[in-house]
């Protein structure tokens, strides 16, 4: 019994240090996306890469990527798109004032470096959303990141075809937010489709 119990804390103990250190899991064994951009063309791989890290949940790595896509393409707005989701860990914790100044100050940045495309000027402006004024709550966050995910969708449905947006606009503890986007048909296509 007691050898149970020692073995049952060792895993508990690793669980939490790894929900802990979200970059610890660093396994290469990525999934395959398609996120067309308008940055260089010889960084199209290692953007899809820092996205592949992303829903991976590998934040820490994906965060390193993304940095590394705008430091050789500066022009590259949406990669400063793809720091401020690396920020964000819906899934551990929420995100405290000096996380919530940065990606404000990263989604900025974007703005001023300026998106070439309309599809990724949208997805900089939902991101946006998320990372408004410091008084605001995170539930009201999540929510307008939801509703700002769910136009963009509804913009440009091939993104939901293309990729696996695992919900994390979503993934939020109020379950009566959930539940009110279910009773309108909008949590199914929110799951799919959303960041």
């Amino acid at each position: 019994m007691h050898r149970l119990v020692s073995a049952l804390s060792v895993v508990l103990m690793a669980l939490v240090f790894i929900a802990a250190h979200p970059g610890a899991q660093t396994s290469e064994r990525l999934g395959s996306v398609t996120f067309p951009t308008s940055c260089a063309a010889d960084l199209q791989k290692p953007f899809e890469r820092a996205v592949s890290l992303l829903h991976s949940f590998v934040y820490e790595d994906a965060q390193a990527q993304f940095e590394d896509v705008f430091k050789k393409d500066p022009h590259c707005a949406i990669a400063l798109w793809g720091e401020a989701m690396s920020i964000y860990y819906p899934l551990w914790f929420q995100p405290n004032a000096g996380t919530i100044q940065h990606g404000r100050e990263l989604i900025e940045q974007a703005r001023k470096v300026g998106a070439k495309t309309e599809r990724e000027r949208a997805y900089i402006e939902a991101l946006a959303t998320f990372y408004q004024g410091p008084d605001t709550d995170y539930e009201a966050r999540t929510e307008a990141y939801a509703h700002a995910m769910e136009n963009l969708a509804t913009r440009y449905p091939e993104i939901c075809g293309r990729s696996h947006w695992k919900g994390s606009s979503i993934a939020r503890q109020n379950t009566t937010v959930l539940a009110s986007q279910r009773a309108s048909g909008g949590a199914k296509r929110l799951f799919m489709c959303t960041i």
